[in-house]
Order: C-alpha cells, then structure tokens, then sequence
C-alpha cells in the first residue's frame, strides 16, 4: 500500500477513474518517488533548523548562568 501523507487519495482517484497504461504508471510512480523525495528533504531540514535553533538556545543560557556574579 502506497504510504504518503498528502498525495494517497488522489493516486487511489486516479487509479480508479482512468485506466492507467504503462507508460502512465511509470509516470506516476516516478512523480510519487519524487514527491516523497521533496518531502523528506523539506522535513529532514526543518528538523536540522530546530535542532540546531535549541542547541543554540542550550548554549546561550549556559553562557548567561556562567558569566553571572555570585
């Protein structure tokens, strides 16, 4: 079973409303790799940003507790 978030119901209403040929079935599975490609890249990078965007924020108040006087 074809495993995508947004694009599942539109392969299931073309696969039933038109009868794919070959080629068309190639197509469409190339364009559902790539989308699911593009997905991935988008996610893996906003997940890298707010990782990063905490570990900066770690940092910057360990920095501030540090330089404190006592």
């Amino acid at each position: 079973m074809y495993r995508s978030c947004g694009t599942s119901l539109v392969l299931v209403w073309i696969n039933t409303c038109f009868v794919p040929s070959p080629s068309f079935g190639i197509l469409l599975t190339v364009v559902s790799l790539l989308g699911e490609v593009i997905w991935y890249l988008q996610w893996r990078n906003a997940w890298l940003y707010f990782v990063a965007r905490r570990f900066k924020q770690i940092e910057f108040t360990r920095e501030l507790l540090i330089s404190q006087p006592f």
